[in-house]
């Protein structure tokens, strides 16, 4: 996103960049309803419509997981975006897709794109439990849009997304829980400005 900002293109304001982290969480949380593991969920495969909903897409290394806490499978993926739990053993879950999440989460809030060269170092800052320096990761296009509050909310949803036990990680339905109340409180707030 910061390539975006370089390239003369207006990056998305911070409330836009809440609601497509939370529509695209409801879509992974719906693929995992249905028993599949998308397997390739990454920033290029999270289409927007016109009006910026987010659309998951690029199903082509999704597998079904039916009856199944798990499969065993070659490991497949895009680099910066593969579980490194998976990537050790092969063993792929619906939290390779959380992982996943956790790094689209922090592209977004950073607006730094994985394979730019600060993004390693965003990554272990906003990884360490108590950071609250919030300033150094999120996107300095966007100074005074956001509230430590929801930045708060979003760290720690990422760094739960990407804990390094796979077992500790919380399913893409509990993620979203926690993600949705930012985007509702936003709601009430406009509703009562009308």
């Amino acid at each position: 996103m910061r390539g975006v900002a370089a390239k003369g293109i207006e990056p998305f304001p911070w409330k836009d960049r809440l609601r497509i982290a939370v529509g695209s969480l409801e879509g992974l949380a719906a693929i995992h309803k249905e028993e599949f593991i998308h397997r390739d969920f990454k920033a290029a495969n999270v289409l927007l419509t016109k009006n910026l909903v987010p659309k998951v897409a690029d199903f082509g290394l999704a597998k079904s997981c039916q009856d199944q806490t798990h499969i065993t499978t070659r490991v497949a993926g895009s680099r910066g975006y593969i579980d490194p739990a998976y990537f050790e053993t092969g063993l792929l879950t619906d939290h390779c897709d959380t992982f996943a999440f956790g790094i689209f989460l922090l592209e977004l809030i950073s607006g730094c794109c994985v394979h730019e060269q600060p993004f390693s170092e965003l990554h272990s800052l906003a990884s360490k439990p108590d950071f609250t320096d919030y300033a150094r990761v999120v996107d300095k296009t966007l100074e005074g849009q956001w509230t430590e509050e929801e930045v708060s909310v979003l760290l720690s949803v990422m760094q739960d997304a990407i804990l390094t036990e796979w077992k500790r990680r919380p399913s893409s339905e509990e993620l979203l829980e926690r993600l949705k109340k930012l985007v509702t409180d936003e709601v009430s707030v406009v509703s009562e400005e009308e």
